[in-house]
């Protein structure tokens, strides 16, 4: 009788899981992606996740390709999220003599949410010419990719080609123009869709993806989000895009800037911002991974040095990796304030409105923005030596 209950509650279980149309409901905190491409090989694609404990601050989950492109893959969703997920295919990968250009188009993009399905249709050529569909936001991305992809392929092959000097000497000047033109007509179809869609949640998740890119300006994205529909309001994009808005504001040239307390620092102490009233300080906002940022980091250094009385830099650090950043900074003795930006808990990138690395807001000693550089370069530097010169 007991086995005979167990086995009744079990049946019972499973039938409630399946709507009327006998189909197996999503349970609430998870969705389900799913497809057939042409052109997808069987084995596994690679989904990457952000992770505060791993190694490198990404897991990964892989997915099954069955024979004939088809695949099903359940995963957890909390909230709206963008997803990329490698089909590990060799052919839609931009590799250049460096590396690779990283490219949305070699990558299935789409949008989860809780309880949601997710489908893609479409080919693998040299690029994901696959489109997500099945939510309100995802057949929004999918129109817009199916116009951009193509774009943005065309102008990678072009620099590949550069790359690996396969263009004629005197036809290289003509197809970088082609490859920049077919970058800035994808921009501005990005720019046209986040304008036009303002209750699109695909248009606020791009909307906050080209700010971070710096490919809108600090007056259109006020402009484009101050249309984006209310009840948005409660999506983790829509949180995201107002963040980076009021940060906009309030760094300004000419504003006092914005408090930060953190104890996410190289040597476990805590830096406040305000604790350094009296000088003039230098925020630096580098990463390890970001070339231009560590090859001048010997002049941040010298600089740190060089007016000990006047100026204090304070760097804070975008970084996947935690123990690389700490080996880095002790490997080369940068012992200034270093701390730690924390994407979840304290995102010191998005309240300073950082679009680029390195950036650097130069404060003057009652806490009012100077400037803000972006980029490296000499320019920086030579304004601090003219910053020094003038009397207290």
């Amino acid at each position: 009788m007991k086995n005979l209950f167990y086995i009744i509650i079990t049946a019972f279980v499973a039938v409630s899981c399946q709507n009327s149309n006998n189909t197996v409901e999503i349970p609430a905190n998870q969705f389900v992606l799913k497809g057939q491409i042409e052109g997808l090989p069987a084995g596994y694609m690679l989904r990457y996740m952000e992770s505060d404990t791993a190694k490198y601050g990404y897991i990964y989950d892989t997915i099954k390709v069955q024979e004939g492109g088809i695949f099903e893959y359940q995963g957890i969703a909390e909230r709206h999220e963008l997803v990329w997920i490698s089909p590990q295919v060799d052919r839609v990968v931009k590799g250049t003599s460096r590396g690779y250009f990283p490219a949305k188009s070699s990558s299935f993009m789409f949008i989860v949410s809780p309880g949601n399905t997710v489908e893609f249709t479409g080919k693998i050529t040299d690029f994901v010419d696959a489109y997500p569909s099945g939510t309100p936001e995802n057949d929004d991305i999918g129109k817009l990719h199916k116009e951009i992809f193509p774009i943005m392929n065309e102008s990678l092959n072009i620099l590949v080609k550069l790359d690996k000097g396969e263009i004629d000497s005197i036809e290289i000047d003509s197809a970088r123009r082609l490859s920049n033109e077919l970058s800035k007509k994808a921009t501005d179809a990005k720019r046209s869709f986040v304008q036009n869609n303002p209750t699109s949640i695909a248009a606020l998740a791009y909307l906050e993806d080209m700010m971070i890119r710096s490919q809108v300006t600090d007056d259109e994205a006020e402009e484009f989000f101050a249309k984006m529909k209310d009840s948005n309001q409660n999506v983790s994009f829509y949180k995201a895009v107002e963040a980076r808005v009021l940060a906009i504001q309030a760094t300004k040239e000419g504003s006092i800037i914005p408090s930060f307390t953190s104890s996410l620092t190289f040597d476990s102490s805590t830096v406040k911002i305000e604790d350094y009233r009296g000088k003039y300080v230098v925020i630096d906002f580098w990463g390890t991974w970001c070339g231009p940022c560590v090859a001048e980091m010997p002049t941040v250094k010298e600089y740190a040095a060089k007016y000990p009385e006047k100026l204090q830099i304070i760097g804070i650090a975008s970084e996947s990796s935690p123990r690389g950043w700490k080996n880095f900074l002790e490997r080369n003795d940068y012992n200034w304030p270093q701390v730690l930006s924390d994407k979840r808990n304290n995102d010191l990138i998005s309240l300073y409105n950082v679009q680029g690395f390195p950036t650097k807001l130069v404060i003057a000693p009652d806490g009012t923005i100077l400037k803000r550089f972006v980029g490296g370069g000499e320019a920086v530097f030579e304004y601090l030596d003219e910053l020094m010169q003038e009397p207290a």
